[in-house]
């Protein structure tokens, strides 16, 4: 009898062996079927915005296929669709990404990451929104416009004012834009007496967010003095004729 026992009790615990066993067997394979269809994301990359891009104004989704292999790494990418000047930039960020393992060593995945290049800043919109959810679809920022642009050229370090001999220096001013009033008797005063006063730099008719605010010049210290001076005398001979 004690026997009889002693043998029910190792076929009941073999049983619960091998049906363990089945348990962690089933778990490891919905996880690599799970893997199979959709990979995990471990790292992933966001591409830099083409400067020639974004001063184009291009944008739009690049859609990358990517093979991937049991260890999670990108061995080929394929661009599905985009724009050139936007592709290149997509591809080699995808390649970068990496994902989960499978147990299969054979095993090669397919993804599709796409890649939001936002120049008109519309992600905040519903379907980027809802589609910015999934960890293959990325949006893609241009980088912010500088408020700076250098107007001064090369071979600044050698520059010298025509009229009045003294080198040139740096300097930052503001950018006026719009349309500005001509003169009905335009005055040839300020290229003969102060042709380097650069107070200012004119940045055309429109404005956009993009537009820069200021601008690096080369002045002359004496040029500036006589703009200046010359501006106080026209300001009082405009006065004294409105008072005759």
């Amino acid at each position: 009898m004690f026997r009889l026992k002693a043998c029910l009790l190792i076929v009941v615990a073999l049983v619960l062996l091998a049906a363990r066993a089945g348990e962690t067997r089933a778990v490891r394979q919905n996880s690599q079927a799970e893997q199979q269809r959709q990979p995990v994301v471990i790292s992933s990359v966001t591409p830099e915005y083409p400067p020639g891009a974004a001063q184009a104004r291009a944008g739009g989704e690049v859609i990358v296929e990517l093979k991937i292999d049991a260890e999670g790494r990108a061995t080929a990418a394929r661009v599905v669709e985009g724009l050139e000047t936007l592709n290149e930039a997509a591809r080699e960020a995808a390649m970068r990404w990496r994902f989960g393992a499978v147990l299969d060593k054979t095993s090669v995945r397919d993804v599709r990451l796409t890649f939001f290049f936002d120049r008109w800043s519309v992600a905040a919109q519903s379907e980027h929104v809802r589609a910015a959810a999934s960890p293959f679809y990325v949006v893609v920022n241009p980088p912010a416009p500088p408020d700076t642009v250098d107007h001064t050229p090369t071979d600044a370090e050698n520059k010298t004012c025509e009229v009045h001999q003294i080198k040139l220096e740096r300097d930052k001013v503001g950018i006026l834009y719009g349309l500005r009033m001509l003169e009905a008797e335009p005055d040839d005063a300020p290229q003969r007496l102060f042709p380097n006063a650069s107070t200012e730099v004119e940045g055309g008719c429109v404005i956009t967010d993009d537009s820069p605010k200021y601008a690096l010049v080369l002045y002359c210290r004496e040029c500036r003095k006589a703009k200046r001076t010359w501006e106080l005398e026209r300001q009082k001979r405009a006065t004294a004729q409105s008072n005759d």
